[in-house]
């Protein structure tokens, strides 16, 4: 179920339906909420709606589930660009 989730997820990001995407990735984490590319995933569709401080907390999140995943460091360096903390960006990135 988690799968068909991310799939409809990654389906309305595609289509540029961002706020969409992140609910899919929202109902498919708490089906899986150890899965770390669901948390990048949603910071990523955070992104494009502007909603930085929920992309960090994905981001954090995926971090601590998965402290290799290069994506959740990409996603919290952008927001923090965007949130002017240009040294927690500095670091993540």
């Amino acid at each position: 179920m988690a799968k068909e989730l991310e799939n409809n997820a990654q389906e309305a990001f595609l289509d540029d339906d961002f706020a969409l995407a992140a609910d899919y990735y929202s109902e498919a984490i708490n089906l899986d909420p150890n899965n770390p590319l669901l948390y990048a995933n949603r910071a990523q569709a955070h992104i494009k709606l502007q909603n930085f401080t929920e992309v960090v907390s994905d981001a954090n999140k995926a971090i601590q589930l998965s402290p290799s995943l290069a994506k959740a460091y990409f996603c919290k360096g952008t927001a923090c660009i965007k949130l002017e903390e240009y040294q927690t960006a500095k670091v993540a990135l």
